[in-house]
């Protein structure tokens, strides 16, 4: 669930993602002049990146255990049928 800019958090907005057990973690994004969309959190981020067409995104995932390193979490691509 994306909401409304946060004007102390430089106008990103903020975000919230739900899990199947009700629990939830909380974002901001932001999108660059590029189109790429970035969703940041304290241990996961995600950079979304939607081809010119707008017919795939791809995304990339990224976990911390401690909010400084970053590592690899998952690759995701999504295509729009006709």
């Amino acid at each position: 669930m994306i909401g409304d800019p946060d004007p102390t958090d430089g106008g990103r907005l903020r975000m919230r993602a739900f899990d199947d057990q009700g629990g939830y973690g909380e974002m901001r994004a932001s999108v660059d002049e590029a189109g790429v969309w970035t969703f940041t959190g304290d241990t996961m981020r995600a950079m979304l990146t939607i081809d010119s067409g707008g017919k795939t995104m791809a995304a990339k995932w990224e976990r911390s255990p401690d909010g400084a390193t970053w590592v690899d979490w998952m690759d995701m691509e999504f295509a729009r049928e006709a």
